[in-house]
């Protein structure tokens, strides 16, 4: 099963965090996922492209996907190093190499496969 993760400020979630089975829909932050979801939600992989220079707190991000994400399961990542500035609704950072292997295996209990 596929689900859409957006933020409480997407037009789509009209303000508000909810989770919807119906719709397979979150609205959510990041740091706010675990708290939020049921906790027999445990995907096996999750895919978080282009969205945590959007993430005021990166390190709790990281660890509310760890905490959601099923035993032995997969995340997906990525973010931009050469991006111009774009506000959704901020834009905090942009990762080298370095400092993303540095985010996740500081989380511990993640490893980093190129």
């Amino acid at each position: 099963q596929v689900w859409d993760l957006r933020h409480p400020s997407d037009p789509l979630c009209q303000g508000r965090s909810a989770f919807s089975e119906q719709h397979r829909l979150i609205c959510s932050s990041l740091e706010a996922l675990p708290s939020l979801a049921p906790s027999s939600w445990r995907p096996d992989t999750i895919i978080a492209t282009q969205v945590f220079e959007h993430v005021v707190e990166e390190k709790e991000a990281m660890l509310a996907l760890k905490q959601v994400l099923a035993e032995g399961g997969h995340l997906v990542w990525s973010a931009p190093f050469l991006e111009r500035y774009h506000r959704a609704p901020v834009d905090m950072r942009r990762y080298t190499n370095d400092s993303a292997i540095h985010l996740i295996e500081t989380i511990g209990g993640l490893c980093v496969r190129r």
